[in-house]
Formats: C-alpha cells, sequence, structure tokens
C-alpha cells in the first residue's frame, strides 16, 4: 500500500474520478493547488457542530456548500488548469465553475467519499514537512548581531 503510494507519487501518476458522469484525472497537488484549496477552506466556520441538532447546523452551514464544492473541484482539476488561459477563454463557463456545479449537484454521499478519498491521496504530510524543515531553519538563525569584531588575542 504504501509502496503504491510513493510510486504514484513520484512517477505523478493520475487518479481517476468520474463526477456527474464525466471522468476526470487528479494529478498530486501542487503547492498552488493547495492555496487554492485553502483559500475556498479558510472561509468555513471555525466551530464544533452539535450532532444533536442536526438540522440546525445543516441549514446554519449550507451557505459554504459552493466553497466546499469549489474545493474539491479545485483539488480534481489542479492550479495548472484552472489558471490556463486559452483554455478558459473560449468558454462561457470555466472548466471550474462547470465542475464545481456538478458537484453541487450531486449526491452528497458521492461527493464525501471522493472528497475524502482525493484529500487521503493529496500527500499533504509533504507540504506539512516542508513547512516543518523551513520553520525549523528559521528557529535556528543567528539570534546575536556581532557589531565589532577584533582579532584573535586582542580586546
Amino acid at each position: 500500500m504504501i509502496e503504491e503510494k510513493v510510486s504514484k507519487a513520484v512517477l505523478q501518476e493520475k487518479e481517476p474520478i468520474t463526477i456527474n458522469g464525466k471522468n476526470y484525472e487528479v494529478a498530486p497537488p501542487s503547492i498552488a493547488t493547495l492555496m487554492l484549496v485553502n483559500k475556498e477552506i479558510a472561509v468555513l466556520p471555525k466551530e464544533v457542530l452539535d450532532d444533536k441538532q442536526l438540522f440546525q447546523e445543516v441549514f446554519k452551514n449550507i451557505a459554504f456548500g459552493e466553497n466546499i464544492a469549489k474545493s474539491l473541484a479545485i483539488m480534481i482539476l489542479g492550479a495548472k488548469r484552472i489558471k490556463s488561459f486559452w483554455r478558459n477563454i473560449f468558454r462561457r463557463k470555466t472548466e471550474l465553475e462547470q465542475l464545481t456545479e456538478d458537484i453541487l449537484n450531486a449526491e452528497i454521499s458521492e461527493i464525501l467519499t471522493k472528497y475524502v478519498k482525493i484529500m487521503s491521496s493529496m500527500q499533504v504530510q509533504d507540504f506539512f514537512m516542508l513547512i516543518t524543515f523551513l520553520n525549523e531553519i528559521t528557529l535556528t538563525k543567528p539570534t546575536k548581531k556581532v557589531i565589532k569584531t577584533t582579532a584573535s588575542g586582542r580586546s
């Protein structure tokens, strides 16, 4: 299982996924893709949902459904494909807008399964390791600035 994931990541193999009868190939994410996904997820409320008031919680948060659908569409298409000028110039709707609409109109259970599948294969841990590494570098930089240097044996 792990060997298969590593192999797919190294070879940048794409995972097939179908939304509303349309087939897509999901590539491993780039930093740009994760940034675009984060932009959509960042607007979601940061609160613990009360599972005893299921309907109230669902309807209170339903307005964020488009952000959730768009974040999944971004993960499927990838930043490079979304930002492609020539791909989007001749269409009424961009590919991102169309896929977001398809996701909004699909069954919730189908979308939930696909969202979890894509999130688990995104190698987010690699990005986490990069951030951790860069944080460590900034923590170990010199904290004292030397103003005047003296030659050895002199004061």
